[in-house]
């Protein structure tokens, strides 16, 4: 059996791999931070207060084709 082409050790080798890009969700705070970055633009940060609120913008940036991430247990 031929091996795949890439072996990705950890999961930001695997989450750069994305063609759209990718976020992360991390706790912050009381809160959560999601880093987004989306291929050939700067990296942004979103910071929020709710679960619900977390959510929407999960889901936004799902919706535009990026891969996301839950660090932490967040």
């Amino acid at each position: 059996m031929k091996p795949p082409p890439f072996e990705f050790n950890n999961i930001r080798d695997w989450l750069d791999a994305k063609a759209a890009g990718y976020f992360v969700v991390e706790p912050w705070g009381t809160g959560w931070a999601i880093i987004i970055h989306r291929a050939g633009r700067p990296m942004e940060t979103r910071l929020v207060e709710t679960p619900a609120e977390a959510n929407r913008v999960r889901q936004s940036l799902s919706d535009e084709g990026l891969c996301g991430y839950v660090a932490e247990g967040a």
